[in-house]
């Protein structure tokens, strides 16, 4: 079973405005739908990782049926959940940049709610952003360094094979050297032979 999660600083901040909003707006209908909706996100933490599957499910099937702003905003939170399978930050972006919520009255607690929904999810891509960059400059600079590694060691292996042909081109000539004078005191040799055989 994971850990249930808490809510966020972000989402804590909403239950307190909205508490102190209370009075100018009692009874309003927003205001209720909104602490429906924090009432939902506190329940989710204490689920299961299947009843929150469930949960999610049901989000998913209620927005599909009717596509109202309670229920983006509950499908939402349900995307939230920390360590879901199903969580999906480029989808819940997505479900956000098109609530009508955001563009509602400043007053209006859904907008508060959908507001800071959007603005948390937008940090948590800017920051997956910032990441993959940093990776994908990790990964070119190490690229760089294995070509340049491997260069480097190309680079000695052929002149280490040019040394290797220098010295056996200078064997060679000494044997070549080696050869000739072995010739040339074979030929001296046979000539001696030669003159003390006219001698006797």
């Amino acid at each position: 079973m994971e850990t249930p999660y808490r809510l966020t600083p972000l989402l804590v901040a909403v239950t307190l405005l909205l508490s102190a909003c209370a009075g100018l707006i009692p009874g309003g209908r927003e205001h209720e739908d909104v602490a429906s909706l924090l009432s939902y996100n506190q329940r989710l933490a204490t689920l299961s990782a299947e009843e929150q599957r469930r949960e999610f499910a049901v989000a998913q099937q209620a927005f599909a049926g009717q596509a109202s702003e309670v229920n983006r905003l509950r499908l939402a939170l349900a995307l939230c959940v920390p360590n879901a399978g199903w969580r999906d930050d480029g989808r819940l972006f997505k479900l956000l940049e098109d609530s009508t919520s955001l563009k509602a009255d400043e007053t209006s607690p859904l907008r508060h709610l959908a507001l800071l929904l959007y603005q948390e999810v937008a940090e948590r891509l800017q920051e997956e952003r910032r990441l993959e960059g940093n990776l994908r400059d990790e990964k070119r600079r190490h690229e760089t360094q294995l070509r340049d590694e491997k260069r480097r060691a190309e680079d000695q292996l052929r002149d280490e094979k040019h040394h290797a042909e220098e010295l056996q081109g200078k064997l060679d000539s000494l044997m070549d050297i080696e050869r000739e004078f072995s010739r040339r005191r074979s030929e001296e040799h046979t000539s001696e032979l030669q003159s003390l055989r006219h001698l006797v």
